[in-house]
């Protein structure tokens, strides 16, 4: 669906094979962004990516600590750990800088450009980044540009076997944040989930897909889903 969008060409960092670095889509994202702040995550000390699958996947977007930098940051620091395929910065930024910046690097699919607009975008940018499993509440279409990207969608009607009522007691429970804040997540790690402790979890209707560049996929409002 993304394959004619001037984003493909535009924000591409690698090669068509991923063999090697190329500077177009790096240049092409400092030139837009300029001196603006990004938000991002940055790996905390305590809970590393590189002790073992097992322990990534059971991490948490909120094991990182979420700060802000200019691009030119995240660009620098990736630009030291070239050698390495795990990398400690991913953006996360959903701010008004992306929409007026990069809207015109996308185009609305065909399904939708008569029926409604976009409301907003967001951008992520890095490796290994594991978002906190939870719903929106407006019709969503993900889309990967670079690289590969993995998300399990759950239907709201399956609510009692994602365990929502449980996110308190979870890894994924934000302290500074109201309960009312965090109605919308689920405690259960969608990839790799503990069905000792979230037995329910068992019965409900999962979809996993993995999207390569230009793939997209619609999620519904209110589904639940993890990338």
């Amino acid at each position: 669906m993304a394959g004619n969008w001037p984003a493909i060409e535009k924000w591409r960092t690698t090669s068509e094979k991923g063999s090697k670095e190329v500077d177009g889509g790096w240049d092409h994202l400092e030139k837009l962004f300029g001196d603006d702040k990004l938000e991002a995550y940055k790996e905390s000390q305590k809970l590393g990516l590189f002790s073992g699958m097992k322990k990534f996947f059971k991490s948490r977007i909120w094991s990182f600590s979420r700060d802000e930098f200019k691009f030119q940051s995240f660009k620098a620091y990736r630009e030291s750990v070239k050698t390495s395929n795990h990398y400690e910065n991913t953006i996360s930024d959903s701010s008004k800088i992306i929409m007026d910046k990069l809207s015109k690097d996308i185009v609305v699919p065909y399904l939708y450009e008569d029926i409604a607009d976009l409301e907003d975008l967001e951008f992520f940018m890095g490796a290994h980044y594991v978002e906190k499993p939870h719903y929106e509440k407006q019709e969503q279409i993900l889309c990967a540009i670079v690289g590969q990207l993995s998300v399990v969608m759950i239907p709201h009607v399956n609510r009692q076997e994602v365990h929502a009522a449980e996110m308190e007691d979870s890894l994924y429970w934000e302290a500074d944040a109201s309960p009312a804040e965090q109605i919308n997540g689920s405690p259960v790690n969608f990839f790799i989930p503990d069905k000792v402790k979230y037995p329910h979890f068992n019965g409900s209707t999962r979809q996993k897909v993995d999207l390569n560049q230009a793939d997209c996929v619609f999620i519904p409002a209110y589904y639940y889903f993890q990338l």
